[in-house]
């Protein structure tokens, strides 16, 4: 396990990669997830 692990975290390129991509679409469907929340909660009032 250990070693799979580090040598996971010496390939930082790929991380690099998924949190750039996992930023991304948090960035691209946060304000729609956000826009669903507010327009339940109108609703709901």
């Amino acid at each position: 396990m250990a070693a799979i692990v580090l040598s996971r975290v010496t390939q930082q390129r790929e991380w690099i990669l998924l949190i750039a991509l996992a930023l991304l679409g948090i960035a691209i469907i946060g304000p729609f997830l956000m826009d669903k929340d507010t327009q339940d909660e109108t609703k709901q009032d």
